[in-house]
């Protein structure tokens, strides 16, 4: 325990006296409490995460991830090491609901398989419909399988406060699954040698052909599966396993295939709730659909850029 003394003096940064900026603080309040009026779910998700007891290990509450009709939550995910946490109450008991879990879950890991370079996608279920003992033993259970998988895999530390365009340049290339979050399009533009204070135009050349760099505003998507569009004029919508991206003009045609290789980062939000750019591959066009030339079709060609030749 911390002294008196120790507390005037703040030997952790500060006077005692003053507020301390801390992103791993704001960042792991904020997730770990996001959890509404779902007591069974907020009491799994607290509990794996203080018997974890690794604050270098970046926790993830309320996942989002896309289905082929909709979309799907996972209660608590980890993304450097792709393990999920499921707290299943009582309704998951139904033969129907059981069916519906199965295929939820084979869409969840179809997906986070494709997206992500660690081992496969693990989920640990935590009963939370029978006694106080057995959810007690799955959540032990959960514990054991992310420390396993920790071993395994041995990710790098999560640091939050640490610029991401500083790790990118680091690690010399950006992936799929890197988990690096961008504010503005001029923080994505510094992974490529170019220190801007704003930008503006979010598709423009890097400066080595045939690259460019590309940061669509990906349409918002309703419960039901439809697509709301996020930039005036324009619903840009990626495939459910992010391999094909579409642009759909509302006012005229989609322009000609090309071969121009588009970096390309598509805008949503953060784990807070803010404007976040993420690395979504480098995508080519192949023109206007068949059957719709309003809409113009991008496939990913990689899922990795190397920075070598920018920085």
């Amino acid at each position: 325990m911390a002294s008196a003394e120790s507390w005037e003096n703040n030997e952790w940064g500060g006077t005692g006296h003053e507020p301390v900026r801390d992103d791993r603080r704001e960042y792991l309040a904020h997730v770990l409490s996001r959890i509404k009026r779902k007591d069974y779910e907020n009491y799994v998700v607290n509990a794996v995460w203080q018997r974890l007891a690794d604050s270098y290990l970046q926790p993830e509450t309320q996942r989002y991830v896309r289905r082929n009709n909709g979309y799907a939550l996972i209660d608590l995910y980890f993304p450097e090491i792709n393990v999920g946490v499921e707290c299943d109450e009582a309704y998951h008991l139904g033969d129907m609901q059981r069916m519906n879990d199965r295929a939820r879950e084979e869409e969840i890991s179809a997906r986070l398989n494709s997206v992500d370079g660690v081992g496969g996608y693990l989920a640990c279920h935590v009963r939370a419909f029978g006694t106080f003992e057995q959810m007690e033993h799955d959540i032990n259970q959960a514990v054991r399988a992310i420390n396993r998988r920790k071993r395994e895999l041995r990710p790098e530390p999560w640091m939050p406060g640490r610029p991401p365009w500083e790790v990118a340049i680091e690690r010399g290339s950006i992936r799929i699954g890197d988990g690096l979050a961008f504010r503005t399009i001029s923080d994505v533009y510094r992974c490529f040698g170019h220190d801007t204070k704003r930008m503006q135009r979010c598709y423009f050349s890097l400066g080595r052909r045939p690259y460019y760099l590309w940061c669509p505003k990906l349409g918002i998507e309703m419960p039901d599966g439809t697509v709301v569009s996020a930039a005036f004029g324009i619903t840009n919508t990626l495939s459910y396993d992010g391999a094909t991206l579409r642009e759909r003009f509302e006012s005229h045609g989609a322009g000609k295939a090309d071969d121009i290789l588009r970096v390309t980062f598509a805008r949503g939000k953060d784990e807070l709730g803010r404007t976040a750019y993420r690395f979504a591959g480098v995508f080519r066009s192949e023109g206007p659909m068949a059957e719709d030339p309003m809409t113009g079709i991008y496939t990913r060609v990689s899922e990795e850029v190397d920075l070598a030749d920018w920085t």
